[in-house]
């Protein structure tokens, strides 16, 4: 029986994810082909998108600190609340088990990230925050959402490797 492994090792993935995968293909005689991929998990901290996105936290809370009683009861509560749980969906999922689940929070994430854009884009309009602080604001959630989007398309992909790698065992 003819057996062959084959190492990956990568540093740096797509997303900005540290860790080691190590990508085991079997050749089994009798039964062809077989993939085995193992992922060494990292930590909620090295996450850039959950970093950014705690970052985003913390300005927009600084932000409205600043503000008036009347803004910060009416408009400041319900920004804060939305900045803050675009990081704490992403590490709700982040300790879950499942890909699907993962994912999931991944999308109350990017639900949270709009819920904060619009609330964001009502101060604009409401003249409580200037045209420059906005636009940088603005600029910073454009980048989580682009990082949101492929840190959950990444554990999309990953899902599929596992459902594939374990249809074939199967």
């Amino acid at each position: 029986m003819g057996c062959r492994q084959l190492f990956l090792r990568i540093e740096e993935l797509e997303w900005g994810l540290r860790a080691v995968i190590r990508c085991f293909a079997l050749f089994i005689e009798p039964f062809g082909p077989l993939l085995i991929v193992i992922i060494i998990k990292m930590e909620l901290e090295e996450l850039r998108v959950y970093k950014q996105s705690m970052k985003l936290s913390d300005e927009v809370w600084h932000m409205v600190n600043k503000w008036d009683f009347f803004n910060k009861d009416t408009m400041g509560k319900p920004m804060i609340s939305s900045a803050d749980a675009v990081a704490t969906h992403i590490a709700e999922g982040f300790g879950r088990y499942h890909h699907k689940e993962v994912r999931q929070f991944g999308y109350y994430a990017r639900g949270a990230l709009f819920e904060t854009k619009t609330w964001l884009t009502r101060a604009h309009k409401r003249n409580i925050i200037d045209a420059a602080k906005f636009e940088l604001i603005l600029k910073e959630i454009k980048s989580i959402e682009a990082r949101l989007n492929k840190y959950v398309n990444s554990v999309r992909r990953a899902q599929e490797i596992t459902q594939a790698s374990v249809n074939r065992v199967a």
